[in-house]
């Protein structure tokens, strides 16, 4: 990742290549989890339970946001028990399961290799120590998803792209110039997931820091509010070094995706001129890098 040379005590950086950085959607994007969204559908006059998948859910959300946000009260869908928290109680740690559930659900995923479109990207981006943000409509506070990310990593990467990541992260410390005089293995990777960021727009964090609430019907707009946030630290790493800042999105959801392409355009890049990518990941595994 990073290439250095030492003249007496200076140490100096000669890779001129632009940093990169990574926002990742979690469900169906880095793993298909098996996590199910509790909902009732209407058959005839009555109210049916209906469990359905994160990708599902993705085209049904419109018709929960007309029934709860725009009072058309003729939508099929509802949540379970018409209550939100009963809908979403698997993608909380407050539900049944507790802090539990999301580690529990990536270890399935895995261990059945039900693995999304940019799980290889995620790998690269864990061994090459770049700094990323995962972004998810799910109620998980920031420790339990980095947690799991860290299970993935003592569990997840070979002993060799572990010593890569370590690697890379030493180098990196030494170009802030941060002092890591005796750190082991551990604490570098600590320092590292501690600089990334893991938000889930349902959770209680994301209520108090951003003084907002997800709303179902409208993730995108909660999204861009946690993306503003990762990129105005990263930008920051740019000129410190004065290299070329480089930030990627994927997500699985085109609303989502259309909504911060644009967002990148006509308003971000105005406070933040970085380079901006968004992909679109399909089902299928495939990836369309938007325009």
């Amino acid at each position: 990742m990073y290439n250095f040379f030492i003249m007496g005590t200076t140490l100096e950086y000669t890779n001129k290549n632009a940093l990169k950085y990574y926002c990742f959607d979690w469900d169906d994007n880095i793993l298909v989890m098996p996590t199910m969204i509790h909902l009732e559908r209407r058959i005839g006059k009555k109210w049916e339970k209906m469990d359905i998948t994160t990708s599902e859910f993705a085209e049904v959300r419109t018709q929960l946001n007309d029934y709860y946000n725009k009072g058309n009260k003729k939508s099929e869908w509802r949540f379970y028990n018409n209550e939100r928290s009963d809908a979403f109680c698997e993608f909380r740690d407050q539900g049944t399961r507790g802090k539990r559930a999301f580690l529990q659900d990536a270890k399935k995923s895995i261990k059945y290799e039900k693995f999304g479109p940019v799980w290889d990207e995620f790998i690269k981006c864990l061994v090459g120590g770049h700094r990323f943000l995962i972004i998810t409509a799910r109620g998980h506070e920031p420790e339990t998803l980095k947690g799991t990310v860290k299970w993935m990593i003592y569990k997840i990467l070979t002993e060799s792209q572990r010593n890569q990541l370590v690697r890379n992260l030493k180098c990196w410390t030494a170009t802030f110039s941060i002092k890591t005089d005796g750190w082991d293995d551990d604490e570098h990777i600590n320092y590292y997931l501690n600089l990334c960021d893991f938000i889930g727009i349902y959770s209680d964090w994301f209520a108090k820091n951003f003084e907002s609430y997800g709303d179902v019907g409208s993730p995108e707009k909660y999204k861009a509010m946690a993306v503003k946030h990762f990129v105005k630290k990263i930008s920051k790493f740019g000129k410190v070094l004065n290299r070329q800042v480089k930030v990627g999105f994927s997500d699985d959801d085109l609303a989502t995706v259309e909504s911060i392409h644009k967002y990148f355009k006509d308003e971000l890049s105005l406070d933040f001129p970085i380079e901006y990518y968004s992909w679109h990941t399909k089902d299928d595994g495939t990836k369309i890098k938007m325009n």
